[in-house]
C-alpha cells in the first residue's frame, strides 16, 4: 500500500498494488522490496493530479509500474501489475 500527499499536500493518494508473478519466480520476489517501493514512489510523485483522476490514465499507470517492477526485480520475474485499491482524497 502507498499513501502520500500530492499537489502541494492538498490531496492524498492511497493505492495498493499486487504483482502477477510466474510460479517459478514466486520464491524470488519479496513483496516488501524497498527498491521496488522506491521506484513506484518516485514515479507516482511525478504524476500530476489531473492524470491520476482520469480513468483513461490507469492503463498507462499500470504499464509504468510494470516497467519499474521489471527494472528492479528482473524482466522475467513480473508478468503484470494489478491496482487493487485507488483513492484520492
Amino acid at each position: 500500500e502507498f499513501i502520500f500527499s500530492i499537489e502541494d499536500n492538498n490531496h492524498i493518494l492511497r493505492m495498493s498494488v499486487a504483482l502477477e508473478v510466474p510460479k517459478d519466480a514466486m520464491d524470488d520476489i519479496d513483496p516488501n522490496e524497498l527498491r521496488l517501493r522506491d521506484a513506484f514512489m518516485g514515479y507516482l510523485r511525478a504524476v500530476d493530479l489531473a492524470s491520476l483522476q482520469d480513468p483513461a490514465f490507469l492503463p498507462q499507470l499500470r504499464a509504468q509500474l510494470l516497467r519499474r517492477s521489471k527494472l528492479v526485480l528482473g524482466q522475467d520475474k513480473v508478468a503484470g501489475v494489478l491496482i487493487t485499491d485507488f483513492l484520492i482524497r
